[in-house]
């Protein structure tokens, strides 16, 4: 992965950007799907206060998330969401290894 794309844990601050980046990341499925995706009707204002979410940032753009949540020794991954433009390319890969090393260094 490029160097210019870091990964930052977000804050209430970026409650938007979480809720825009998710609706555009799961927007294809809902012609598809008998209901929307669980992930575009969550209440992010809540889940930040409960979850830890992990953006990658393009400069001041966020591509990607991968929201987790601690359970006991484990770490639950809840939501992986890359923005429609940067699909494809690796970045959910680059997410979900983030989210193992932090398992792993997180343990018991």
């Amino acid at each position: 992965m490029d160097s210019a794309f870091v990964i930052r844990v977000a804050g209430p601050d970026q409650v938007g950007q979480i809720r825009e980046l998710t609706l555009r990341a799961y927007a294809k499925w809902v012609p598809i799907t008998p209901r929307k995706p669980l992930p575009m009707t969550a209440d992010y204002d809540l889940a930040l206060q409960r979850h830890r979410f992990d953006c990658l940032y393009r400069g001041d753009e966020m591509v990607g998330l991968i929201e987790t949540v601690q359970q006991g020794d484990e770490l639950m991954i809840v939501n992986v969401a890359i923005d429609p433009r940067h699909q494809g390319l690796g970045f959910g890969t680059r997410l979900m290894t983030h989210a193992e090393e932090r398992a792993r260094t997180s343990g018991p």
